[in-house]
């Protein structure tokens, strides 16, 4: 009798550790939304690029891409407000933000994160990939005046495509998605689909993007905390089933504390400089 034969194309698994962390102790699984591609960015550029767990003192990215143009000024991690885990990303409202190196988003991608507000006054940019030579590039923002009221709201090509309708609570975190998948964007609140359905094929270049603050700097600072922050590109996540079922990362689900695979061995881990206060 044989059981749970499996093949694996571009990956070499690190049996010896696996086997000691009981992965082969239980089913493999074969989860559609990654194939043979893992959780972390295979040699063809697939896969998890950025990923911002809020675990570590120095926030840092802990994909295993090398990202090596992260800089972090002002974010620091807060213990007393986790989704998952020990640690979430704190930003002040006022001056924290984060640059780092966008990859080049030609086809599917998948932006997500878990965001706590700590408050709703005024506008607040989670994500701008815009620089001054790319200003058509996209936002992921809450907009005070927008049709419901510090909703979410996505931005690309000098005006809004996308509108949510769910407004964030203080103090209650909400999982936020963009997900583009075969030239369709959609946002997901809370695993739920809100808003019309973009259709776009845009390519967004590998270029400087930045986190918690407007991309000129000192406008739209975000107040809230964040954790699981995770850029994934050439896969556009299945996030209505994944974050309804309740299963680990591996298997899909998004109600659990994504994870990040260091089964591929020799795959470098993230360099980066990190200036401001930490």
């Amino acid at each position: 009798h044989i059981d749970d034969f499996r093949l694996t194309v571009g990956i070499a698994r690190d049996i010896a550790a696996d086997w000691t962390a009981g992965v082969y102790t239980s089913p493999l699984t074969n989860d559609i939304q990654y194939g043979s591609l893992g959780r972390d960015a295979t040699t063809d550029g697939k896969g998890v690029t950025l990923l911002l767990d809020g675990e570590l003192s120095t926030i840092a990215d802990v994909s295993s891409n090398t990202n090596s143009n992260f800089t972090n000024n002002g974010i620091v991690q807060n213990t007393s407000n986790a989704k998952y885990g020990t640690g979430s990303l704190e930003f002040d409202g006022v001056n924290d933000y984060a640059t780092f190196d966008m990859p080049e988003l030609d086809k599917d991608y998948t932006i997500e994160f878990w965001y706590k507000p700590k408050s709703l006054s005024g506008d607040h940019i989670v994500l701008d990939m815009r620089t001054a030579t790319n200003t058509g590039y996209p936002i992921i923002f809450t907009d005070a005046d927008g049709p419901t009221n510090y909703a979410f709201r996505f931005w690309h090509n000098n005006a809004v495509r996308i509108d949510t309708s769910t407004v964030p609570v203080v103090g209650t975190w909400m999982h936020v998605a963009v997900v583009r998948n075969s030239g369709e964007t959609r946002m997901f609140i809370n695993g739920s689909q809100e808003g019309s359905t973009y259709t776009d094929s845009s390519t967004f270049s590998t270029d400087t993007s930045t986190l918690g603050i407007r991309y000129t700097g000192g406008t739209f600072p975000t107040d809230a905390y964040i954790d699981d922050f995770r850029v994934t590109k050439g896969i556009a996540r299945d996030i209505a089933s994944g974050f309804s079922s309740g299963t680990p990362i591996s298997g899909g689900g998004w109600d659990v504390s994504l994870t990040n695979d260091n089964t591929w061995s020799g795959k470098p881990q993230n360099n980066f400089t990190v200036n401001g206060a930490i």
